[in-house]
């Protein structure tokens, strides 16, 4: 259960930080559609720092999720593989209709 909780907190922080980012983000986005011409190399920066934030938080993300996957059983790792599958067909099927 501890690696489940440490993958929890990962996840959790990470959604809190996106947050906290997403409502300037947004504020960004409005005051450049507002602008008779699209300042391009504002929208390109401000696509960087959104892909380089990625980049750095991802990874202990990814560590936790490695913890607490080779944390289980075969059977319980393909519990998770054939839930995770449903819901990408899900996800699939949604946006294509």
């Amino acid at each position: 259960m501890g690696k489940l909780n440490a993958l929890k907190d990962e996840l959790l922080a990470l959604r809190r930080d996106y947050q906290k980012k997403r409502s300037a983000t947004q504020e960004t986005i409005g005051e450049l559609l507002s602008q008779p011409t699209l300042d391009q190399t504002r929208v390109l920066t401000l696509i960087k720092e959104r892909t380089q934030e990625v980049n750095d938080k991802v990874p202990p993300v990814v560590t936790a999720f490695a913890d607490f996957y080779d944390s289980l059983t075969p059977e319980q790792q393909k519990k998770l593989h054939d839930e995770v599958i449903k819901r990408i067909e899900q996800h699939n099927r949604y946006w294509r209709d």
